[in-house]
């Protein structure tokens, strides 16, 4: 086999594997909108006037209506391209409805990235912070009166996350746009590509703490199957199942985009057919992340 036809094999098992990725992430999109979605929203309706006199209802509120926001955007722009898409082609009859569909894809887009870079990183140190407050509340009642923050306390620290948030990603935005300036201009002065790696570093940190906070869920999920077992039968299928249940969705959904996320860069920084070298790979790597 020459240089060539391999080159040619190992675009295509790159390109299946893309399309795999990409057709799961959207599945699960798919189900979290469609099925699980309106189940949350029913029930924290449900049991609002409950959760409002729990200890972790601050920062259970607020992670609700970043969901909310979150998953109105991006059915919003999952409609907007089925439109464009169904309709490509038919300008002259129905130009205006396609026209506000391309709209409305790019106002969407923008905003999605604009809550992937700000409000992303603050849910899931949100998440976190929530999985080892449960923990500590769970084995340390004691604790609430130095882990749970009043409501004027809590609002002012969102505002200071939001903040820095907000100022990471614009300092994150200049380095990257003047590292993939240098890198398109074959420049050899990118050192200004390690300030964006800094800030990546840190993302990347957050979505690994939200894979780790599923270890405080399975130490509660341990201790309640121990008290359970000694219940009755009906006790034993509640807590457990739906403390499982959420950290195996939150890992897979995680595991999931991670490689997504990788090939979709190094595709759109260096093109499909430069990803086979790897000096190319490293050097977009470096570049977009």
């Amino acid at each position: 086999m020459n240089i060539s036809e391999y080159r040619s094999v190992n675009s295509f098992f790159i390109w299946k594997s893309f399309v795999f990725y990409h057709y799961a992430i959207i599945i699960i999109y798919a189900l979290s909108v469609f099925i699980i979605f309106p189940i949350f929203v029913h029930f924290t309706k449900i049991n609002r006037e409950k959760d409002e006199q729990s200890s972790i209802y601050a920062i259970t509120h607020h992670l609700y209506k970043i969901t909310v926001v979150s998953q109105f955007t991006i059915t919003l722009t999952a409609v907007s391209v089925i439109i464009v898409m169904f309709f490509l082609g038919e300008f002259e009859k129905i130009g205006g409805i396609v026209y506000l569909a391309y709209f409305i894809v790019v106002l969407s887009i923008v905003i999605l990235y604009i809550f992937n870079q700000i409000v992303v990183p603050i849910q899931n140190l949100l998440i976190f912070l929530l999985a080892l407050q449960r923990f500590l509340l769970y084995f340390y009642p004691n604790s609430e009166k130095y882990i749970v923050p009043s409501e004027k306390r809590f609002n002012v620290i969102m505002k200071w996350l939001y903040f820095i948030s907000i100022s990471a990603s614009i300092f994150n935005f200049i380095t990257k746009a003047q590292c993939v300036w240098s890198y398109l201009s074959a420049s050899e002065n990118i050192s200004q590509c390690s300030y964006s790696i800094i800030v990546t570093v840190i993302y990347i940190t957050l979505d690994l703490l939200v894979i780790f906070s599923s270890i405080f869920y399975i130490c509660i999920l341990i201790s309640v199957r121990k008290i359970t077992s000694m219940a009755s039968e009906f006790m034993k299928t509640r807590p457990e199942k739906a403390i499982l249940y959420q950290t195996l969705v939150l890992i897979i959904v995680k595991l999931l985009s991670v490689p997504l996320v990788i090939m979709v860069f190094i595709f759109i920084t260096v093109g499909f057919e430069q990803t086979l070298t790897t000096n190319t790979v490293l050097d977009a790597v470096r570049c977009v992340a």
